[in-house]
């Protein structure tokens, strides 16, 4: 540009002289300095300005300028919402612009022209959206579509948008949560919605339903045909696989429904012992697991068309595992018709398995009765299961079969146990034959056996020996119905005929080892207190003390003699002990012993006969107050009978038995309640259990002992009440008409 000006202004300097710049031209004449002055233009450079920044406008006041020209320059921002203006600058030169006075988005800049050609550069940015507080996000499931719906909104802002569904089907529900929380969502397909912001982020849901269609499940189609056995009437059809459907809340037990297009559906699937790895298809389309907790369940989304069920599943076969004892052993397999054996861990349903039990230590141990059991679903269609008992049948020997069942869907695999014997009572001294009585129902022998290979008998049912405890000397003897336990001491054994039963005691036998003639001899009540002693062609064998009152029964007691020469003379005087435990005081009053009271010590033969230290005297007694008369003093002492001990009497403002005892009763089927007993001073009362409360009355007649109290309630119950006042503790017994009892120990709190 220069260089093109320079040549201009010579050509017009050439002009002026009549020349041309490619004459070449000789002077006649000398040369003469001009004497007109030549004129030299000043050069303009461009200004260029930029057209494609986004969010503005640029103008220039000049195109062209020469050097120290001033350029003004004008931005003008297009979109200020969305661009902000960074910077303008000519070259390395940033000019600092002023605002226009009508119109804050017009900036004004000026430069001086440098000498050169010359573009401005501008400067714009995208705004950052400021952040919201929460994100909102949609489901529709394919058929129903957000229009105009924010991606963020902050709390409490108020959010519109509308709800559009696929052709072909409406929308029927919009819904919005936030967490698991509902939030409130108004308006309609047409006008739109609105929702106000949570503090949360928020989905939004929206169904579209479309006409109705049918999905049906072919009970003709044929799945497989099970194996394991003759199964052709057994064919497995679609239909069996399918257990109904579950829409939202709403079950439906059929095999086909008429279901609307774009609801979303949970088929509920129906086991059979037979398959497994069962897959269900909607039209072809493989369906997922469903997520229910109750159900099994398989989703799919109904079209706008009917729907047909398939189904593909393998056979099943269920695993065959073991949990024996320590010291046997076992084996599955098959059998075929000419008796070889091919083993297997595992089994289709119906099929037969036979297991071989062996015994590692045949010196200590034998088999017992094996057990099958398989985890089942107690609801083909649900996921509760329990256990289901698999019969176990004995072949020959210690050679078992099972038939896997095909009734259930087993939920896991089929569990065999073996259980081990141990013949610890091998050679031990109550093993044997044996002879006695059911004392309460029948006066004929009765025969029982105990053998060292674990069998045993009583009458005519058999049992198997489970135990022995040799420190308590116990046997427990196990039937199919019932668990019997006998107790035995040398040549005698005993035990309840139904310790199941309500009444404990209705039933006692009682046997001792014997050949020859058994016989027993009686002393007392067996509904109080009985002694039976034993014998074999006279000779006595053994000996049981049974407390009916307290429901004690103990074997070859110690029976100390008061007087007399036996407990069958009569008027002996006699106490009964089990291991230096009192049972019973026999012929004599029930305060008879020896009692203390730190050094002192008060002898009572419950008879009226006392020794004081040593000094003999006399007593009367009246419940636990005892009136010693010695040398013509007569001192009150009261006496604890349970504990032995006697301490100075008292005179009570009431009687001893009035107050309220509280505790628990235990009943004998093993039930328990709490208990509260009221006794009043008039000798009237009341007891509460099980929410009922029973009236009773008694009178002087009734209090045995001073310490004893019997009668029958309002509802004929036979009540006993057995009272401590040292301790402030009543022991309560009574039976019901239907022959259980309830007793237990309750004290006294007001």
């Amino acid at each position: 540009m220069k260089k093109k000006a320079l040549f201009v202004l010579s050509m017009l300097m050439l002009a002026s002289c009549n020349q041309t710049p490619s004459a070449s031209v000789t002077p006649s004449t000398p040369d003469v300095p001009s004497t007109t002055p030549s004129v030299v233009q000043e050069v303009k450079h461009a200004v260029s300005v930029p057209t494609d920044v986004k969010g503005v406008y640029v103008t220039a006041s000049v195109s062209e300028a020469v050097k120290d020209e001033v350029v003004k320059v004008t931005v003008a921002m297009t979109d200020p919402s969305n661009y902000e203006l960074k910077t303008v600058s000519v070259g390395e030169n940033v000019l600092t612009g002023t605002k226009d006075e009508n119109n804050d988005n017009v900036m004004h800049y000026e430069f001086t022209m440098p000498d050169a050609d010359t573009a401005i550069t501008v400067v714009t940015a995208k705004k950052e959206a400021p952040k919201k507080d929460h994100t909102l996000s949609f489901e529709g499931n394919g058929l129903a579509y957000a229009i105009n719906m924010p991606g963020e909104a902050n709390t409490n802002e108020i959010v519109k948008f509308k709800v559009a569904a696929q052709s072909g089907y409406e929308i029927t529900k919009v819904s919005a949560k936030a967490g698991e929380t509902d939030v409130r969502v108004t308006g309609d397909p047409i006008t739109g919605y609105t929702m106000v912001m949570p503090d949360a982020d928020v989905t939004i849901t929206a169904e579209a339903l479309g006409a109705y269609f049918e999905v049906t499940a072919d009970d003709e189609e044929i799945v497989f045909v099970p194996e394991g056995s003759s199964y052709d009437s057994n064919k497995k059809t679609v239909a069996d696989f399918v257990g109904g459907f579950k829409i939202g809340a709403e079950v439906s037990t059929s095999t086909s429904k008429f279901i609307r297009a774009g609801t979303e559906v949970e088929l509920i699937g129906a086991r059979n012992a037979f398959a497994d790895n069962v897959r269900y298809f909607a039209n072809g389309n493989q369906m997922e697991t469903g997520t229910d907790e109750e159900y099994l369940t398989y989703k799919f989304v109904m079209p706008a068309k009917n729907v047909e069920l398939t189904v593909q599943a393998d056979q099943k076969h269920i695993n065959l595992t073991t949990e024996n004892d320590a010291h046997i052993t076992s084996s599955f397999y098959f059998k075929d018709a000419d008796g070889n054996k091919t083993p297997t861990t595992s089994a289709l349903a119906g099929q037969t398995v036979y297991i071989d039990f062996a015994c590692t230590d045949e010196e200590n141990f034998k088999l017992g009765t094996p057990t099958g059991k398989v985890s089942r679903y107690t609801d083909v269609t649900k996921f509760a299961t329990s256990d289901y008992e698999i019969s176990v049948s004995k072949i020959e020997g210690n050679t078992y079969s099972i038939i896997v069942p095909t009734v259930v869907a087993a939920a896991g695999d089929i569990v065999i146990k073996g259980p081990e014997l141990e013949l610890i009572y091998k050679g031990k001294e109550f093993v044997g034959a044996y002879k006695g009585y059911n004392f309460y129902s029948s006066s004929s022998p009765t025969t029982a056996s105990l053998n060292a290979d674990g069998s045993a008998k009583i009458g005519s049912s058999s049992y198997t020996i489970t135990g022995v405890d040799e420190i308590n000397k116990t046997v427990t003897l196990d039937t199919e119905a019932k668990t019997r336990t006998i107790r035995y001491d040398g040549d005698i054994i005993w035990t309840t005929y139904d310790p199941d039963a309500k009444g404990k005691y209705t039933d006692i036998y009682a046997f001792i080892k014997a050949e020859g003639t058994v016989s027993f001899k009686k002393y007392g009540n067996i509904s109080s207190f009985a002694i039976y002693q034993l014998s074999e062609d006279g000779v006595v064998k053994g000996t049981l003390a049974i407390d009916g009152t307290n429901k004690v029964a103990a074997l070859n007691p110690e029976i100390t003699m008061i007087s007399g020469d036996d407990i069958f003379a009569t008027g002996a005087k006699f106490v009964v002990k089990k291991n230096g435990e009192l049972i019973k005081v026999c012929g004599v009053g029930a305060e008879y012993g020896t009692y203390t009271n730190g050094t002192d010590t008060m002898v009572l033969d419950g008879d009226g006969k006392v020794t004081f230290n040593g000094t003999e005297g006399t007593y009367v007694i009246s419940g636990t107050k005892v009136s010693v008369t010695i040398g013509g003093v007569t001192t009150d002492y009261t006496i604890n009978v349970q504990e032995k001990t006697f301490t100075a009497y008292v005179v009570a403002t009431n009687p001893f038995y009035v107050g309220t005892f509280t505790g628990s009763l235990e009943g004998s089927t093993g039930r328990s309640y709490d208990c509260t007993l009221i006794i009043k001073a008039d000798k009237t009362g009341t007891y509460t259990y099980n929410g009922t409360t029973y009236t009773f009355s008694f009178t002087d007649a009734d209090i045995k002992n001073g310490t004893e109290i019997s009668f029958t309630d309002n509802q004929n119950r036979d009540v006993t009440l057995t009272i401590e006042e040292v301790n402030n503790l009543i022991a309560i017994y009574f039976e019901t008409p239907a022959g259980a009892y309830f007793k237990g120990d309750l004290a006294k709190i007001a």
